[in-house]
């Protein structure tokens, strides 16, 4: 475990999806702050490499864990590892996730059953068991679960995306319950809700887009920022947010 003057006293923060887009970003924003540990999480161990070192460039602390957040042995051995180096977690960022848009009748099984264990089974297994080394922090440190959801996990009204809809709605239902689980524990339950986000996501996904009428994901960074740094007695539930002029 890191000495009390390095990690006892400082906010530890769980990224996942920090290999690329919004979750990448994120890291890199938040560790700007000298009192942050940041644990990336992502199944790509190169590009996590490459967040880590983007991250050291500007004298930040991040930690590497390559693991696929749909396993649970995966995320048990995160669990122990962020128990053993640092004792405790602040802050969760449930951020990984992946589409992949086409017609449901041309949709196979195994690509609805990919994008539902990456962002409902690997957000129920991060919560789970990183949950008790939240509730190991000290009670009047930050205690925060933020669930990278979508606008269509509201809006849903969308064709060729039935399955990444069901599982964005699936991320909102899941937080709408855990916050009310957790409230008594002065644990706050975020649920982000934002509209299409100009990354390698949709690209790779299929969906065709106009870049420069949809979000930047490095302002949704600055935006998550903001909401870990944010310190108060009550809790912003739910934020929903879209571009002037969406695509």
């Amino acid at each position: 475990m890191l000495t009390k003057g390095n990690a006892l006293l400082k906010t530890v923060v769980v990224i996942t999806g920090a290999s690329s887009g919004v979750g990448k970003d994120a890291a890199i924003e938040l560790s700007k702050n000298e009192n942050y540990h940041i644990v990336l999480v992502a199944r790509n161990a190169e590009k996590l490499n490459e967040t880590k070192q983007e991250i050291e460039k500007h004298n930040g602390n991040a930690y590497n864990f390559a693991t696929d957040i749909s396993i649970e042995s995966g995320v048990k051995d995160l669990a122990e590892y962020i128990e053993k180096t640092f004792g405790k977690l602040n802050v969760l960022i449930n951020n990984a996730g992946m589409g992949i848009f086409k017609p449901i009748v041309d949709l196979e099984l195994d690509e609805w059953n990919l994008m539902h264990d990456t962002m409902v089974v690997g957000t129920f297994l991060c919560c789970k068991y990183l949950i008790p080394l939240i509730l190991k922090s000290n009670h009047e440190e930050k205690r925060q679960i933020i669930i990278n959801s979508s606008f269509w996990g509201q809006y849903g009204r969308t064709p060729l995306c039935a399955s990444y809809i069901a599982a964005k709605f699936a991320q909102r239902g899941f937080s709408l319950s855990l916050r009310e689980e957790l409230r008594h524990q002065n644990i706050k339950v975020i649920c982000l809700m934002p509209g299409s986000i100009d990354t390698p996501f949709f690209s790779e996904g299929g969906w065709v887009h106009d870049p420069n009428r949809i979000l930047n994901s490095k302002e949704i960074a600055k935006m998550l920022n903001d909401l870990v740094k944010y310190n108060s007695n009550f809790v912003i539930e739910e934020i929903v947010v879209q571009a002037i002029n969406p695509d």
